[in-house]
């Protein structure tokens, strides 16, 4: 037998909630001032591409890398350049931003990758992409992930939509 549809976007929703609390009551006080860094943070006429940024002597508490996108399943603009394997460059400077107290995030999406189509999902699995972002942040020491959906709408469907599949894609994060 199944669940019925409801009930289980019900519970996703809960357990959504619960993570959220979780984490807010985990989040360190005082404002958090964030920037974003992408392409014009980098010269990229050498090779390997230059990291031209310093965030360290900054007052921001967290650089968001853009970006990762899930329908090329690829990095792109400044997380391209600093999460090359091969680049001293990136891990540099993750590592030299993280001493200096502050969190680096891989952006997800943004501007250029909104899901606004529900066939969206169908292409770009929120569970796996859940797992695949995981790693990148495992495996380049990152301090998280920031989902950059820049328009969400509940009501593009009858069964929640991309809030489901936003909901899927928070849970598989948390478990990966």
């Amino acid at each position: 037998s199944s669940f019925p549809s409801g009930l289980v976007v019900g519970l996703m929703l809960l357990l959504l909630l619960l993570l959220t609390a979780a984490a807010v009551l985990a989040a360190p006080s005082g404002p958090a001032i964030i920037t974003y860094v992408d392409s014009k943070g980098i010269n990229w006429g050498a090779q390997p591409p230059k990291l031209m940024v310093d965030i360290t002597q900054e007052s921001y508490t967290h650089v968001y890398m853009g970006f990762f996108l899930p329908s090329l399943n690829k990095t792109f603009d400044f997380a391209f350049a600093a999460l090359l394997p091969d680049n001293p460059a990136g891990a540099y400077f993750v590592n030299a931003t993280q001493k200096a107290g502050k969190k680096v995030i891989l952006g997800c999406g943004g501007a250029t990758e909104t899901p606004t189509d529900p066939s969206y999902f169908a292409k770009n699995d929120p569970v796996q992409l859940g797992h695949t972002l995981a790693g990148l942040v495992k495996q380049f020491n990152l301090d998280g992930v920031g989902i950059d959906w820049v328009c969400i709408d509940v009501a593009e469907s009858e069964d929640g939509g991309s809030w489901k599949e936003f909901s899927f894609l928070k849970i598989s994060l948390s478990l990966s």
